[in-house]
């Protein structure tokens, strides 16, 4: 087993590895989301007028990315909204639904605050430029960063890193990075991602590991990892623990927490 994930279970399986943790991701119950009063006075006169078509459309046009209910089929309108006039028994299927929440109910559905896992990358990416270092390495702008060899951490928006990543690293996966680090000469890039339940798209950690790894083009001095936390490092007989003990057991995943360690060890 790869020594990084050994590291992490030991970290993770320890006293205070939540508390430590939280220094990492500081999650907080935000406050509801603002509503858009013009677009809503709109929705609740289609609403009363039982126009069920016209109150979706809004609804998935309510500029708040949320729906007052989690659908498979509302995510295929988002789409195409010329599919819900085609589609009527869909439509009243979730027009009951809708309807027996009364608008007041579904006005506050869709004000709820966002789902923490929604800011985990941002999270992480404070923690490592707060002015206590705790990585110990400077972190520096693109401009800074490109303009010496110096062991530095590249400060930047997952778009930002992927770019980067993308035109000096040889990186060629589509999808955002939340870390890229320079260290003696060898760069580390990865994801950072915090598992509270296993299944879902939780499962699809390793999968991203794995693709990146996999990268064929990646230059030969780049070292992918996946720094992941939560419910992964508990022994169980669950897909999650079997899948970091076993079928990725070789990856360079590990605890934001053993992050320090293995810069240190480069």
């Amino acid at each position: 087993m790869n020594r990084w994930i050994r590291r992490s279970l030991v970290v993770a399986n320890s006293p205070n590895y939540l508390d430590n943790l939280y220094g990492v991701y500081p999650i907080q119950q935000s406050g509801t989301r603002p509503l858009h009063t013009g677009l809503w006075a709109q929705i609740q006169r289609e609403y009363n007028a039982g126009n069920w078509e016209s109150v979706i459309e809004l609804l998935i046009d309510s500029r708040n990315d949320i729906f007052p209910i989690k659908d498979g089929y509302v995510g295929f309108w988002r789409q195409d909204k010329s599919t819900i006039s085609s589609n009527p028994r869909q439509v009243q299927r979730i027009a009951t639904i809708l309807s027996s929440m009364t608008f007041a109910g579904m006005k506050e559905a869709c004000s709820r605050p966002k789902e923490s896992n929604q800011t985990i990358g941002p999270m992480f990416r404070n923690w490592y430029k707060q002015a206590s270092n705790p990585l110990g390495i400077p972190v520096m702008d693109l401009a800074t960063f490109q303009a010496t060899s110096r062991d530095a951490i590249l400060d930047g928006s997952d778009d930002v890193l992927k770019q980067y990543a993308t035109a000096n690293l040889g990186y060629s996966i589509n999808k955002g990075l939340d870390f890229i680090a320079r260290v003696n000469g060898t760069f580390v890039i990865g994801e950072a991602k915090w598992i509270t339940t296993p299944g879902g798209n939780q499962d699809k950690s390793f999968q991203d590991a794995k693709t990146m790894i996999g990268d064929p083009n990646l230059n030969s001095n780049v070292i992918p990892i996946m720094i992941l936390d939560g419910v992964l490092y508990l022994a169980s007989r669950g897909k999650l623990y079997v899948n970091l003990t076993d079928n990725y057991k070789d990856y360079n995943i590990m605890s934001a927490l053993v992050l320090k360690e293995f810069l240190d060890s480069l």
